[in-house]
C-alpha cells in the first residue's frame, strides 16, 4: 500500500534554537511544503507553519510520529535518543522516508546503524547522520580536501587535519570533563590502519599548514569521516585512498589565521572575530583541513580546503539541515552520489556543497 505524502518537508523538534532557525530557512524556499513538529515529555502542540490545524504529539506516542513521519517527503529530526529520535530514524528506514539529522553520538548511531542500516538500504532510504555544526564541518572538508588531491595531482590522501580555533574551554582543559576516547573506526562498514595524531608526549603537533596544534576533544567527527571513507571510497573512484585516516586538533598560535588569509583572501575572518564550539557571540566561524598526500619524503603534497558561515554554530546546523533536505529533495544528482543506507554528510558530495554555496556558507579548497 502506497503511502500518502502531504509534505515535502516535517521538521521533529523539542522547542530548541535550532528548529526556530530551521524554520526560517524552509520558509525561504519557494514552493516547499512543510512543517516544524515540537515533541516533548509534556503535550506540547505541533504548530504547522504553513496551515493553521494543530496536533499534539507526545515523545512516548510512537504511533502518531510514525504516522506523521509516512506522510513526508523528508523528515529533519532534532530529536535526543530518548525523545522519539529512533522512532523517525526507525519509521524513515521502513517507508522510504528521507531523513537528515544532526545527531552525531557514536555509540547511539553505531547501535541505529546496526538495527537500520540494512533495511534503509533494501527500501531505498538515505539517512543523513552528523549533519550538523559538531561534525559536518569536518566530515565535508576532509572530503573537498582528498578531492582536491584526487583530481589535480591524482594522488591518495594518507591523512586530513582539521583545526578549530581555540576556545576559553579548550585553553582551560582541567575545568571539563574530557571526553573518553572512542574507536575511531567503530561506524565504518570496513576497518583502516592504525590511527596515530603524531604528537608529542604533550599531545602537540606543529603542522606546516595549520600551525601549531593540540588534540581535541571531540573525537565523534573522526568516527563519521571514516565512515564516509569506509562507504565512499568502495563504491566510487576512490577519493581518499586505502590509507587514510582523520585526526582533528585545536590551534594554538594567531599565525594560523594569518596563514589562511594570506590564501585565501577575504574568505576569512581576523582571529579575535571566529567562533567554535559554545561561542554565541554570532560574529561568525571559521573552519579548516588539510589533506596530506599518501607520499614519501618529509613535504608531501597538500590540500588546504574552508568553511567559513556568519552567525553561530546553530545556525550552522540550520543551514546545513535545510540544505540537506533541498539536496536530496532535488534528486538525481544527490542520487548519483548518496547511495542508500544511513550514511554521512560527505555522500551528498558537491551537490549539497552548492547548495551550502548558495545558502551563503564561504567554502573555498587549493592546493599548498
Amino acid at each position: 500500500m502506497e503511502r500518502e505524502i502531504v509534505y515535502d518537508v516535517v521538521v521533529f523538534d523539542e522547542g530548541s534554537e535550532v528548529g526556530k532557525l530551521v524554520g526560517e530557512g524552509l520558509r525561504k524556499e519557494k514552493g516547499l511544503n512543510w512543517t516544524v513538529t515540537r515533541v516533548s515529555s509534556e503535550e506540547v502542540g505541533m504548530s504547522e507553519e504553513n496551515s493553521s490545524s494543530v496536533l499534539e504529539i507526545r515523545s512516548i506516542e510512537a504511533e502518531k510520529i510514525s504516522a506523521l513521519v509516512k506522510k513526508t517527503k523528508v523528515a529533519i529530526s532534532l530529536l535526543e535518543q530518548n525523545s522519539g529520535a529512533e522512532s523517525v530514524l526507525e519509521t524513515c528506514a521502513k517507508n522510504g522516508v528521507h531523513c537528515v539529522t544532526p545527531s552525531y553520538k557514536t555509540p547511539w548511531l553505531a547501535d541505529i546503524i546496526r538495527k537500520y542500516h540494512d533495511i534503509a538500504q533494501e527500501n531505498r532510504t538515505m539517512i543523513i547522520v552528523g549533519l550538523g555544526a559538531e561534525t559536518a564541518p569536518q566530515d565535508l572538508l576532509a572530503y573537498i580536501s582528498a578531492t582536491e588531491l584526487r583530481r589535480k595531482l591524482q594522488i591518495d590522501t594518507r591523512e586530513v587535519v582539521f583545526s578549530q580555533p581555540e576556545t576559553k574551554s579548550s585553553r582551560y582543559p582541567r575545568t571539563e570533563k574530557r571526553a573518553t576516547r572512542l574507536d575511531p573506526w567503530s561506524l565504518s562498514p570496513v576497518r583502516g590502519n592504525f590511527v596515530s595524531e603524531r604528537t608529542n608526549a604533550f599531545g602537540a603537533r606543529k603542522d606546516l599548514t595549520l600551525g601549531h596544534l593540540s588534540t581535541s576533544k571531540n573525537h565523534y567527527a573522526q568516527a563519521i569521516v571514516h565512515r564516509s571513507w569506509g562507504l565512499l571510497d568502495p563504491r566510487t573512484e576512490s577519493v581518499y585512498g586505502p590509507n587514510f585516516c582523520f585526526n582533528e586538533f585545536v590551534e594554538r598560535n594567531s599565525s594560523t589565521a594569518t596563514l589562511k588569509r594570506k590564501l585565501f583572501g577575504t574568505c576569512c575572518v581576523p582571529r579575535e572575530s571566529i567562533i567554535c564550539g559554545n561561542d554565541r557571540t554570532g560574529s561568525g566561524l571559521s573552519l579548516g583541513a588539510v589533506a596530506i598526500a599518501h607520499q614519501e619524503g618529509p613535504y608531501p603534497d597538500r590540500a588546504l580546503s574552508e568553511l567559513k558561515c556568519a552567525g553561530t554554530t546553530e545556525n550552522l546546523t540550520a543551514v546545513l539541515l535545510v540544505q540537506g533536505a533541498i539536496t536530496i529533495l532535488n534528486g538525481p544528482k544527490a542520487k548519483e552520489i548518496v547511495g542508500d543506507g544511513i550514511v554521512t554528510p560527505a555522500m551528498l558530495g558537491f551537490p549539497l556543497i552548492s547548495q551550502l554555496k548558495e545558502a551563503g556558507l564561504e567554502i573555498e579548497s587549493m592546493l599548498v
